[in-house]
């Protein structure tokens, strides 16, 4: 898949130096004004660790007309309140693998509902998308099979952090099940609904998801072979068969990597068809039979679209920390950390990019590293002369 990238958002919410400034702010005690401060900078910043820092801090330490006034301060800037933000943070760093001290039974009071809605939404999403409610059919232009392909991959790897998030929720609640079960007799109604939620048999249908969206994006590249293979027999438009050159190539490995991994785990298909043994081999046949006659069409098709692969990973690629400037601390260590990227729900193209339509900013060239100093980044606005903090609010997913 040309677009590939590895699958959880970040979803700062943020407000311009003008615009918290334009607000009438919240009196509150010169202590808690400064850790305030600081919960805020961490957290537009994305700073985990600092923000977690703060907000414990004012958690653990606080009354509750205290925390009151925090949330009234954060309402007046419009951001979320204090439950709330810390509840998304953590969610956000265990799924981008950012080591945090652990969490305390009064914060995952906050995390548990936090995770439950995610969890819904994005179940929800895949279950009234096209790939559950209708058959999928061969899209009517070649290039369609990069957007079936690309929303499955999307789709995969969202439930695929969503797994580590509510593996490592379920742990909570067994390390807090005492002080929990106390908590569950006192609430009722809605309230009490995120705490009876059953956390393994959501991993469990989580996990049974991403084997139906594997078996599901199988399908399609079984008919994008088909598909190319014809394209490159009867010929055409070169761009159509330079396409479908690196659309065999690409999905030989897939396939290669698919079975490999059906057989080590010994899963069977619902798709009777792809439980065929024989199909590995009958579509690569296809594939280097198709190689074997224009090998300058596939070397050039493939290095095309694993160099825009990269390409588009360090335009649009965000880390987890800093704005998108960063990667964890352990990436250097850990592989599973190094690779991953926030990347766009939606990839801009190439019609966005021109005319008078500019790309949305995207704060994350290497210059502005050696600015973050105390994290602050700010841009400058050219026409007016004014400087702006800029955060980039993409729709993205790890």
């Amino acid at each position: 898949m040309r677009k590939l990238a590895a699958v959880a958002l970040w979803g700062v919410i943020t407000c311009s130096s003008a615009q918290l400034l334009a607000q009438q702010p919240v009196v509150v005690s010169a202590k808690v004004d400064r850790q305030l401060n600081q919960l805020i900078h961490s957290y537009q910043n994305q700073n985990p660790t600092g923000f977690i820092t703060a907000s414990s801090d004012l958690l653990n330490r606080s009354n509750k007309e205290v925390i009151e006034q925090v949330n009234e301060a954060l309402e007046s800037r419009k951001l979320p309140s204090l439950q709330k933000m810390l509840a998304h943070v953590r969610v956000e760093a265990t799924k981008s693998n950012i080591a945090l001290p652990a969490p305390n039974w009064l914060e995952f009071q906050y995390i548990v509902p936090e995770v439950v809605d995610q969890v819904q939404t994005v179940i929800q999403a895949y279950e009234q998308s096209q790939f559950v409610k209708t058959e999928i059919s061969a899209p009517e232009k070649f290039q369609g099979y990069d957007e079936l392909i690309w929303q499955l991959h999307v789709f995969r790897n969202r439930f695929e952090v969503l797994k580590k998030v509510v593996n490592a929720t379920t742990g909570l609640s067994e390390k807090f099940s005492r002080p929990l079960a106390k908590h569950k007799s006192t609430l009722v109604g809605d309230a009490k609904k995120p705490f009876e939620f059953d956390f393994k048999a959501a991993a469990q249908r989580l996990h049974e998801i991403v084997l139906a969206i594997d078996e599901k994006e199988a399908e399609v590249r079984v008919m994008r072979i088909d598909d190319a293979n014809d394209l490159i027999a009867v010929g055409g438009k070169f761009v159509d068969q330079f396409d479908a050159a690196f659309a065999l190539a690409y999905d030989e490995l897939f396939f290669e990597k698919f079975y490999e991994t059906a057989k080590k785990e010994n899963r069977s298909f619902q798709n009777a068809d792809l439980n065929d043994d024989s199909i590995a081999s009958i579509l690569s046949d296809l594939v280097e039979s198709a190689k074997t006659k224009n090998p300058d069409l596939f070397e050039k098709a493939t290095l095309f679209y694993v160099g825009s692969h990269w390409w588009l990973r360090g335009r649009y690629g965000q880390g987890p920390l800093a704005n998108g400037l960063l990667k964890a601390k352990n990436a250097a260590q850990n592989e599973k950390t190094l690779f991953p990227l926030f990347m766009p729900m939606q990839m801009p193209n190439v019609d966005q990019l021109l005319g008078n339509q500019v790309a949305k900013p995207v704060i994350r060239r290497h210059e502005f590293v050696w600015g973050l100093g105390d994290e602050g980044i700010q841009t400058m606005n050219i026409s007016s002369g004014s400087k702006t903090r800029v955060v980039a609010q993409l729709d993205r997913f790890y």
